[in-house]
């Protein structure tokens, strides 16, 4: 396997990565081995990498579900509207005619209550959760250098090794 496989394959991994998956993930790796403080404190820059990657696939795939939905929403427009009547349209969009007569203020709760466009929008608020749990994740790995050193200090003081 080559090197580009590998990280295909990684990157793959972490955009079909679920939420409870990371929740595992940041689990173990929150752990600190109380013996090796040393090995940890050397332990954050890889751990920031890991979450620094993870958090960018999924603010890009935030980002395109996002422009997929904008799409989509004027695409519904012009189809509830009944501006997308002919034939080609409609092969393209995968729908029938549509052949109700709705009011332009009502158009807005026939886009809301579409099915596709109901399943985009779990998507980004999946997409929301996973961004913010992933920042929450690299605040305490920003914060782990400075709990090392405070429990290296600790251990110091309570072995009588204690310095200013």
């Amino acid at each position: 396997m080559n090197f580009s496989l590998d990280i295909w394959l990684i990157l793959w991994y972490y955009i079909n990565m679920k939420l409870e998956e990371i929740y595992e993930m940041w689990e173990q790796d929150a752990k600190y081995d109380d013996l090796s403080l040393d090995k940890e404190s050397l332990n954050i820059s890889s751990l920031h990498a890991k979450y620094n990657r993870l958090l960018s696939e999924t603010r890009s795939q935030l980002r395109s579900a996002v422009i997929k939905k904008k799409s989509h929403y004027s695409t519904l427009r012009d189809y509830y509207l009944c501006n997308l009547n002919n034939p080609e349209d409609l092969e393209r969009i995968g729908r029938a005619p549509f052949l109700q007569k709705v009011l332009k203020n009502e158009v807005q709760g026939y886009i809301d209550s579409d099915g596709e466009l109901v399943k985009i929008d779990e998507r980004i608020a999946l997409l929301e959760e996973k961004v913010e749990v992933i920042v929450e994740i690299m605040k305490c790995i920003h914060k782990r250098g400075y709990d090392i050193k405070s429990a290296i200090e600790w251990r110091k003081f309570t072995n009588g090794f204690w310095s200013n």
